[in-house]
């Protein structure tokens, strides 16, 4: 039993550290291809965004 616990632990934790990702680019408005800044972002059906600096 204590090596089933250790072992449940040690898992939970790596899918936990698992969930971070990171997405980079940049927002350019399509009519004269200038950068955007301060743009929302969010990603559909999830309760997750952010905003662009």
């Amino acid at each position: 039993m204590k090596h089933t616990t250790t072992l449940f632990s040690i898992l939970f934790t790596s899918i936990m550290f698992a969930q971070e990702s990171i997405i980079s680019g940049k927002l350019k408005n399509a009519q004269n291809n200038e950068e955007l800044g301060y743009v929302n972002i969010g990603i559909v059906n999830k309760n997750a965004g952010t905003v662009s600096n």
